[in-house]
């Protein structure tokens, strides 16, 4: 015969108290699994990995709008840039931690190389602004005062990179999945209502990144569902 347990509300509190630590330590020897690049190789804390939207021969990764003394929106590579393999970016965590291994859904710092741009050198960690363009924000470079969360979640054959933010009441983290935004010829990294999520691929290997590529020209479906927020 089944005994049924009734707690008082107090005790069951506590009940569930009890068991914070294990979870606590289950959550920590259990961590989430690691994001892996073109070559299939895990991603590094701190080491400097090239972003392409796609898996075709000759990809473009991301670079800056050159439009001012201290450019700092995040564009995919046009095809008139010079240079379209565009800037490394670097992964950190919010605070110092053991582990090395970049991983998917886990809030992290994303910046630029310190020298992007003459006298903004300080000015390398992204975070989203807000533009003209009504229901859409964008990623954009700046101070470390402005630094923001970002996650990077397995999807299809790549990873999407969603800007994460806390709503307070009741504690909830919610993540926005970052999309190209076509405007005045450029792609621009965003989010907002309408976007197209949009797969990445991470590499430090350039050259093994374009021979992993398929034999035709056109893009790998890298265009996700329409969907501007997911927690």
């Amino acid at each position: 015969m089944m005994t049924t347990l009734n707690l008082h509300p107090i005790q069951s509190l506590f009940f569930f108290l009890s068991f914070l630590p294990l979870i606590a330590y289950s959550l920590r020897h259990f961590p989430s699994q690691p994001v892996l690049g073109s070559d299939g190789k895990e991603l590094k804390l701190g080491q400097p990995y090239y972003v392409f939207s796609t898996l075709v021969p000759k990809a473009h990764g991301l670079c800056l709008v050159d439009n001012a003394d201290c450019p700092d929106d995040v564009i995919e590579c046009p095809s008139f840039y010079t240079n379209l393999i565009g800037l490394p970016i670097t992964i950190s965590p919010l605070s110092p931690s053991e582990d090395t291994i970049v991983r998917e859904d886990t809030p992290y710092h994303i910046s630029f190389p310190s020298a992007v741009s003459r006298n903004c050198s300080d000015e390398n960690l992204w975070y989203i602004k807000e533009d003209e363009i009504p229901n859409k924000e964008f990623v954009a470079i700046g101070p470390e005062s402005q630094a923001e969360e970002f996650k990077i979640q397995k999807v299809l054959g790549g990873y999407k990179i969603s800007y994460c933010v806390l709503i307070p009441i009741p504690p909830t983290p919610v993540c926005y999945g970052i999309g190209l935004i076509p405007q005045n010829g450029y792609n621009r990294l965003g989010i907002g209502l309408g976007v197209n999520l949009t797969q990445f691929y991470f590499t430090n290997n350039v050259t093994h990144h374009h021979h992993q590529a398929p034999a035709v020209t056109e893009a790998v479906n890298n265009k996700l569902p329409s969907n501007h927020q997911d927690s």
